[in-house]
């Protein structure tokens, strides 16, 4: 026991040195909202400037409830093995990281080519004042990736037009790929999958699809750019419930979802804390 105390301390310790060095969050209280209730008793530091901010428990994770996200975001995971494709396909999304992921799957060799789809979502109106294509392009591109190499989609504004607006420029540019690998956060990952295996306006049964998105645990996914963990976990229930009731709407695969993910599920929905994103 004592050595898995020690053990999360050095996480712990870990995780907030990390985040102290994010040139975002250049203040004590900015780090209060991005880490767990553990961590904060973990620091002295943490523990005093955290405790002086107003309604600071409303936005503090119990270690129970991480626990429970956790199964749910394992579930997200697909854990598909990359092979060389035609395309690499971002959807759009708020994390600036999946762009960051999927030019260096094109630096490493997995697709010719590089298409970035998206306009404004859900989560990003009122942040971004571009498309979201047109943020992740210029990402891409600071990274090295030619603009010959990149195929914008401006106009889609959920995971659905994502795909079947990619198809269209794809289909415009003389592209019909055998291959493709779809890239999104972590925790739509499972979603991803369903949509674009009912949603794909071709002939889904001669393509080969993978999903991946970038390697990052469920207790470093936090930062000032995405959100704080009551929002992960908010988000996290928000695509589990569209799993669970998307493919009665025609929008998805049907998908098994095992005993334990719903029992957590339940559990977090029912503390009333994370209903954001439920519909």
């Amino acid at each position: 026991m004592e050595e898995a105390d020690s053990k999360l301390k050095t996480y712990d310790g870990m995780y907030i040195e990390n985040l102290k060095s994010t040139v975002a969050l250049s203040t004590l209280t900015d780090i209060c909202r991005l880490v767990t209730a553990r961590q904060v008793d973990s620091c002295k530091e943490l523990k005093t400037t955290c405790g002086s901010i107003g309604n600071y428990s409303e936005f503090l994770v119990p270690e129970e409830h991480l626990v429970q996200s956790e199964v749910i975001w394992d579930y997200m995971l697909l854990h598909h093995k990359l092979e060389k494709s035609d395309v690499i396909l971002v959807l759009g999304n708020h994390d600036v990281r999946t762009a960051e992921y999927a030019a260096n799957l094109w630096f490493q060799g997995f697709a010719e080519w590089l298409v970035l789809s998206g306009n404004v979502g859900s989560m990003t109106k009122g942040k971004w004042t571009r498309s979201e294509a047109e943020e992740f392009r210029d990402i891409v591109v600071q990274m090295g990736v030619p603009d010959n190499r990149i195929i914008l989609e401006r106009e889609a504004t959920n995971t659905g037009e994502n795909v079947k607006y990619s198809y269209e420029v794809m289909r415009q540019r003389g592209l019909n790929p055998k291959k493709i690998i779809l890239i999104q956060m972590p925790y739509m990952e499972r979603r991803t999958y369903a949509t674009f295996m009912k949603q794909w306006p071709g002939d889904i049964t001669t393509l080969q699809v993978s999903v991946s998105s970038p390697p990052i645990e469920f207790r470093h996914y936090p930062n000032s750019k995405v959100g704080t963990f009551r929002y992960l976990i908010a988000a996290l229930l928000g695509m589990l419930e569209r799993i669970r009731t998307y493919p009665r709407k025609g929008w998805q695969i049907t998908q098994v979802i095992p005993n334990n993910v719903m029992s957590a599920f339940w559990n977090l929905v029912n503390t009333e804390r994370y209903s954001d994103f439920l519909v």
